[in-house]
């Protein structure tokens, strides 16, 4: 019982101390929209394990399908402030094998060289037996939410818009002129503007609209 509560209230610490539930929602939230989101675990600097959600486009995994070793990169930007004030960017990756982190850095993120951590380590244990960056799937296939409706929704905007057109340029309906002539530029302004002016007492002005069928309309977005 005594092990039993200390596990147990380790782990309870750990959930308190990464605020997991917020932390998954995110990894879940990521894994719907990019098809994968990343779980990187580390020690702290009191040895406690902590946990990073990472964005899937600033991670690189490298699999080994014959000896099930997965290497992995994560790579981000820093802020360096010189002793006068000044700031640039410096492009930093963390590579990662089953036992070790490599550190670099670039200036141009093209060409990086070596890189060292706070005790001045380029290589160190990273405390675990398995590369510690987790990938987590949104599905077995890695497909995004999004991807699954995209086809739909390109069809559904086209349909908008091709509705919409008709309806800004005055293809639902046609103008029948009676007794006048109308120049372009009026009917161009009647577009902007709604209206004709300038018409004799015996001109006349009809629409014949189009009879759209609206029952149609919402068959054809279902499809």
């Amino acid at each position: 019982d005594t092990l039993y509560n200390q596990y147990d209230n380790e782990l309870k610490y750990f959930i308190l101390r990464n605020r997991l539930n917020d932390k998954l929602a995110e990894a879940e939230k990521l894994s719907s929209i990019a098809r994968y989101s990343v779980l990187y675990c580390y020690f702290d600097k009191q040895g406690k394990e902590k946990i990073m959600v990472l964005k899937p486009w600033q991670t690189i995994f490298i699999e080994d399908e014959i000896t099930d070793n997965r290497k992995a990169i994560y790579y981000y930007e820093e802020e360096i402030e010189d002793h006068k004030g000044n700031t640039e960017i410096i492009y930093k990756a963390k590579c990662f094998d089953d036992e070790y982190i490599y550190y670099f850095k670039s200036k141009d993120n093209q060409n990086y060289v070596i890189d060292y951590n706070e005790q001045g380590e380029h290589i160190a244990l990273h405390g675990y037996k398995r590369t510690p960056l987790v990938k987590i799937k949104n599905n077995e296939e890695e497909i995004g939410d999004f991807e699954k409706v995209e086809d739909y929704i390109d069809k559904m905007e086209f349909t908008l818009s091709t509705i919409q057109d008709e309806i800004d340029q005055f293809r639902l309906a046609y103008l029948i002129v009676k007794g006048a002539t109308l120049e372009e530029e009026e009917i161009e302004a009647a577009k902007e503007t709604g209206a004709f002016s300038g018409l004799d007492p015996e001109d006349s002005l009809d629409y014949l609209t189009k009879n759209i069928n609206d029952t149609f309309l919402e068959n054809h977005k279902k499809t």
